[in-house]
């Protein structure tokens, strides 16, 4: 064999590993984190490689690429596609700030029907119901997006392998011990009215997060359980740092109803709350008297919330110091109280 002919061996396999070197490197997950400087408080995301749409598209976007990322923050995690231009849509409607995206998904050989947002005229789309679209990014090979990008149907195809280990990779840096340590902390607090000189008594438990991981749109949502006591009634209340959307509720004159389940330790019964209507960040139980004694003899609360573009998301508040919480409200007050 002549020297040429070896050569030419020899370039063919040095093109040949730089073809499949390429190749591995575009299916690689990539993980990433992002710190504030001024708390300390950081950020990590995982993003699959960038992709091409499947097929050719027109001039507008004939540079367009796309990249599959989940990001999570120790309590709350999103899915996103990032755009490396701000695409226009068509067939969105708008809600609120939001534009809203319905369209088809594919996992596998399975097609679904998907629900995205962003805000206006951002190169990131967001998906709703977050939690499931982890599982099927864990549990699958590969992820086909249809969109409607100003006139044209373009196709993004998502390869998934070595997502499962990356996302694993974000959950390991963000341990929850620490919720469980703040759970004994109810606090007491007054507010008094400067006019009467009257008094209202709180007992409130330590701020939660829910359960599992919700996606951006509730992204930092945090909930108190809470009892109020003004030497005659009391009431008891769930308040959120920032309202949230309520799903299938009803409306009686100017109040929203919640018909929902709660869990006392290891017991599941119906409630119903309320609140003063759209936008409210707190909601009320109706049967006080009942919900108080529940609170005082029990560990752990835990309740279920219907949330737009969420579904069902659990908020558990511990008990443990409740009962002793409540009691000082009542010593506050001269009149006896019912036991």
């Amino acid at each position: 064999m002549n020297k040429k002919v070896i050569g030419l061996m020899i370039l063919a396999v040095f093109f040949l590993a730089l073809t499949l070197s390429g190749a591995q490197i575009e299916t690689e997950w990539t993980v990433t984190v992002r710190k504030d400087e001024m708390t300390g408080e950081e950020t990590r995301y995982v993003l699959s490689p960038l992709v091409l749409p499947v097929s050719p598209v027109g001039l507008r976007y004939r540079s367009i690429k796309a990249g599959l990322g989940v990001g999570y923050a120790g309590e709350d995690e999103w899915v996103y596609i990032w755009f490396n231009q701000i695409p226009i849509f068509d067939d969105t409607e708008f809600k609120g700030d939001y534009e809203i995206i319905n369209t088809k998904i594919k996992w596998n050989e399975k097609v679904e029907d998907v629900q995205l947002y962003r805000e206006w005229a951002s190169d990131v789309v967001y998906f709703l119901d977050s939690e499931n679209v982890v599982s099927k990014i864990m549990n699958s090979d590969m992820m086909l997006l249809e969109l409607n990008l100003d006139g044209e149907r373009v196709y993004f195809q998502f390869p998934l392998e070595g997502a499962h280990k990356a996302i694993n990779e974000l959950y390991k840096k963000f341990p929850r011990e620490e919720e469980e340590k703040l759970g004994s902390l109810w606090t007491i607090n007054v507010s008094k009215d400067v006019m009467t000189g009257e008094e209202t008594w709180y007992a409130s438990s330590p701020e939660v997060s829910p359960v599992s991981p919700v996606g951006l749109l509730y992204r930092g949502i945090k909930a108190v359980l809470g009892v109020g006591y003004d030497g005659e009634d009391e009431w008891v209340y769930i308040q959120f740092n920032f309202p949230p959307i309520l799903d299938d509720t009803e409306f009686k004159g100017d109040y929203e109803i919640i018909n929902t389940r709660i869990k006392w330790d290891d017991e599941i019964e119906g409630v119903q709350l309320y609140n003063d209507g759209l936008a409210s960040d707190v909601i009320y139980f109706s049967d006080n008297k009942k919900v108080v004694s529940k609170i005082i003899n029990s560990d752990t609360m835990l309740l279920e919330l219907i949330l737009f573009g969420e579904g069902n998301v659990y908020f558990q508040f511990p008990l443990v110091g409740a009962a002793e919480a409540i009691n000082e409200l009542y010593k506050k007050f001269p009149s006896e109280v019912e036991e």
